[in-house]
């Protein structure tokens, strides 16, 4: 589709503010909000690493009321967002904000928490992000410490239901995050395999936002940019995990292309990357670093998405003037492949659990996941079978 026939309908991004200890400034934006209290929604890795205690000590310095919710898992699950919202509620807090600090996960988690204190729901599901719910989310402030799945700049959360092991989208307007608190400082703590795997979640955003079949010049300028970025500065944050520059460089990428899929969508590697993880519980970010090569080689048959892909060549560094669309697509593809090595993410499906008896349910949790329409080419069944098995 040509520019001149669709609708481009860019919405206001979150408030967002940038900076080495910005996050010293919380409390002055809780009480931006009206608020006094807040619940603090967090995973156990920050709460060992000593993050939590971090910001709860900001926030109390200014006496500010904490209630900590510290048990989202790495795939946030349905149980999660009941457990967060019961915590909210046996605490006794009343109208408070909701302060999400982590990955993508606790991000995802809070947006489904706040959802559910307003609206509580017997089923999670019901808070998809189709549903009409009476009551708006409780204010979100999100304080991601790792430069990788971008939550904090949209309005939906990916959950896991146990029962089906399948994701879907919590999500409403309302779930939007009022402000964006970005802190490099924040992610200096996170180990090289996190790493590793949350940046390759940063570059699989923008690729696959690039050939999205709504792709749009808006996003693919961020696009580009942060696939120079991903290429030249995430392996030193990898080798040297308290280079702030890496960090910080990493960081607002991360954040920045959230505003150009937001106007794309996703494609075929978050839909396996989805099935992944509700199947195997696999991090999300490693999940889509071990199919993105095959995802990329997949969608060069479109003649679009092969000139995108010689474009990223050359943000990527490996682009030759010289040679055609098709051989720097292919040098793009092959740098991806060593990008993806030099961060140490080398593993093949079976090494992650990925079996033949499992096949099949990625198979076809795969090609029914919606993000899949954005995907330049609608795969067939045995397409997807193909790709998946190809990584075994």
């Amino acid at each position: 589709m040509q520019l001149h026939e669709r609708t481009l309908d860019v919405s206001a991004p979150p408030h967002m503010l940038f900076g080495v200890d910005a996050v010293k400034s919380l409390p002055e934006h809780v009480r931006g909000l009206g608020k006094s209290a807040v619940l603090l929604v967090t995973d156990p890795g920050l709460v060992r690493a000593g993050v939590a205690a971090q910001i709860e000590a900001i926030l109390e310095g200014a006496s500010i009321r904490v209630v900590r919710f510290d048990a989202v898992d790495p795939n946030p699950s349905t149980d999660n967002i009941k457990a967060g919202s019961a915590a909210y509620h046996a605490s006794g807090l009343s109208d408070a904000a909701v302060v999400s600090l982590g990955g993508g996960s606790a991000m995802d988690a809070a947006k489904g928490i706040a959802l559910h204190i307003t609206n509580p729901v017997e089923d999670v599901v019901d808070l998809d992000y189709r549903a009409d719910l009476k009551n708006p989310a409780l204010p979100i402030i999100a304080i991601p410490t790792t430069a990788g799945t971008g939550a904090e700049t949209n309005t939906f959360g990916v959950i896991t239901n146990p029962a089906t092991h399948r994701k879907f989208y919590v999500g409403n307007a309302s779930a939007q995050a009022k402000l964006m608190l970005l802190d490099p400082r924040l992610t200096v703590a996170l180990p090289p395999a996190p790493t590793a795997a949350t940046g390759m979640d940063v570059f699989s955003h923008a690729i696959e936002s690039l050939v999205s079949r709504n792709a749009n010049p808006y996003a693919d300028g961020i696009n580009l940019e942060v696939i120079r970025t991903v290429g030249q500065w995430l392996p030193i944050a990898y080798r040297e995990p308290s280079n702030l520059e890496a960090r910080s460089q990493m960081l607002l990428a991360s954040s920045i292309v959230g505003q150009a899929f937001r106007t794309t969508g996703l494609g075929m590697a978050h839909a396996i990357g989805h099935s992944l993880g509700g199947q195997l519980n696999l991090p999300h970010g490693l999940a889509l670093a071990l199919v993105m090569a095959a995802v990329m080689r997949y969608n060069m048959a479109d003649a679009t998405v092969m000139s995108k892909y010689a474009r990223a060549a050359f943000a990527l560094g490996v682009g030759n003037t010289a040679q055609s669309e098709e051989e720097n697509a292919n040098a793009a593809v092959a740098k991806v492949e060593q990008l993806t090595a030099a961060v140490g993410i080398t593993q093949r499906l079976r090494d992650v659990g990925v079996t033949d008896e499992r096949l099949e349910p990625l198979v076809i949790d795969s090609i029914e996941d919606v993000v899949l329409y954005n995907n330049p080419i609608q795969p067939s069944v045995d397409d997807m079978r193909a790709i998946i098995t190809q990584l075994l």
